[in-house]
């Protein structure tokens, strides 16, 4: 298990002065410049002062994974969808490090909250299901990801990936049906549990 990297820090007081989105700017720009030391101690600093910001937790993941460390940038991504979890981009960050990581169980119990969340938000709903397909192809779960493609695509999604992986699995014979819907629905009540009946309301169509 993944466990949180020891940062120097140089406790810099004059951050307390300085907005947040000031110190995120800067420490982004170092880190497009592949100044990851730099980025990393400016977050870290920012941290010490504001431990329940989930930004900066989740830039310095993204640090990490810019390094191409990955796993000591998981443990920033789920620190940053705990403090936020009704955030779709924090819950993304965390549930593709945990697709690519293998934990693909663990990427749809993150990502399944937000199908009822997103419900009356067709583009996010798109993108949700962009993302559960591809965790479900990772998964080897070949009826659900064929569903949710098929869902994102007839909610007008461009995304290569999908379209790749919805014709990989159409060659195989995979395709979405009614009865693969219904088993996505099914899954959807069994991660969600007694919540996921007042969530259907109103119900999901059927793509």
């Amino acid at each position: 298990m993944a466990t949180l990297q020891k940062l120097s820090t140089s406790f810099n007081q004059s951050l307390l002065d300085i907005p947040v989105v000031t110190v995120l700017e800067e420490a982004n720009r170092l880190r497009r410049k592949n100044d990851f030391k730099k980025s990393l101690l400016l977050l870290n600093d920012a941290l010490v002062f504001h431990p329940k910001n989930p930004t900066i937790w989740r830039d310095i993941g993204s640090t990490f994974l810019a390094q191409r460390k990955p796993r000591l940038a998981l443990p920033y991504f789920k620190k940053a969808h705990e403090l936020n979890p009704d955030n779709l981009s924090f819950a993304t960050s965390y549930a593709n490090r945990l697709r690519k990581e293998g934990d693909c169980d663990g990427a749809e119990k993150i990502l399944m909250p937000f199908v009822p969340k997103c419900i009356n938000d067709p583009e996010q709903t798109r993108f949700v299901f962009e993302l559960l397909g591809q965790t479900y192809f990772n998964g080897e779960k070949m009826v659900l990801a064929a569903n949710c493609f098929g869902h994102a695509l007839s909610l007008g999604s461009t995304h290569s990936e999908v379209k790749k992986y919805s014709r990989r699995l159409e060659h195989a014979g995979i395709i979405a049906t009614p009865e693969g819907w219904d088993a996505f629905v099914d899954r959807l009540v069994e991660v969600l549990g007694r919540t996921a009946q007042k969530a259907l309301t109103p119900p999901l169509p059927n793509p």
